[in-house]
């Protein structure tokens, strides 16, 4: 919510970018942080809530679930990202929905922090991790967290992997995941399941930027950009 351009946020800047292509936009935060939020329930937008929970395909699986509108043709992006309207439109021109794949607009970048590693069809094969000492190519696909997703497929296998990962202590409480991180990241899916359709999008050549951040440091640069 920190002002980033025109004192706009990039909760602003994103809600702004999506608005006129999505019939609604859910705004998922944890219940401690709602009072953030709260001023930007209209009937277009809708703040909702979940507990805080053990990574990101964990946060995202309790998000699907507390949406109203349960329409299958979902955008997912990333709270600590700016998407601008046209890698918006990029999305949605260089994908259809079709109620199975999963669409992730990527470009090539220097070693990059989360590799996408495509077969000849662009479709996903792994992605791999460079927190985790994965092997990363010097020029790779990194995605710009932004997706198109079929919301009951996204469902099933969020679901199907937390079965397997999951795990509780002495009094049934789930506590983790037995993953290599302890968490359920989103994108581990797509190495674990080989029958997920999904399809990246090359906006290489279309001088698009990545435009996430995690550190206070990385939004000041991302700041002197846009």
């Amino acid at each position: 919510l920190y002002p980033l351009k025109n004192n706009l946020s990039p909760m602003d800047l994103n809600i702004d970018s999506l608005i006129d292509n999505v019939d609604l936009i859910y705004i998922i935060t944890s219940t401690t942080d709602f009072h953030y939020f709260e001023k930007y329930n209209n009937n277009k937008v809708k703040v909702k809530t979940i507990s805080s929970g053990f990574g990101c395909g964990d946060a995202l699986l309790k998000s699907l679930y507390v949406i109203d509108e349960k329409k299958d043709d979902i955008i997912l992006l990333w709270g600590d990202s700016i998407q601008t309207k046209e890698k918006v439109n990029l999305l949605i021109e260089n994908s259809s929905y079709d109620g199975e794949t999963f669409y992730v607009p990527v470009v090539k970048e220097k070693k990059p922090y989360v590799q996408f590693i495509p077969n000849e069809h662009m479709n996903i094969k792994n992605v791999r991790f460079s927190k985790y000492k994965d092997k990363i190519d010097e020029i790779g696909y990194h995605d710009l967290s932004i997706f198109r997703l079929p919301l009951n497929k996204s469902v099933y296998f969020l679901e199907e992997y937390k079965k397997k990962y999951k795990k509780y202590n002495n009094k049934n409480e789930l506590i983790g995941y037995t993953t290599r991180s302890n968490e359920f990241t989103f994108l581990d899916i797509f190495n674990e399941f080989e029958n997920i359709k999904s399809k990246i999008i090359d906006l290489s050549s279309k001088n698009i930027i990545d435009l996430s951040y995690n550190t206070i440091e990385e939004f000041n640069k991302i700041k002197e950009k846009i």
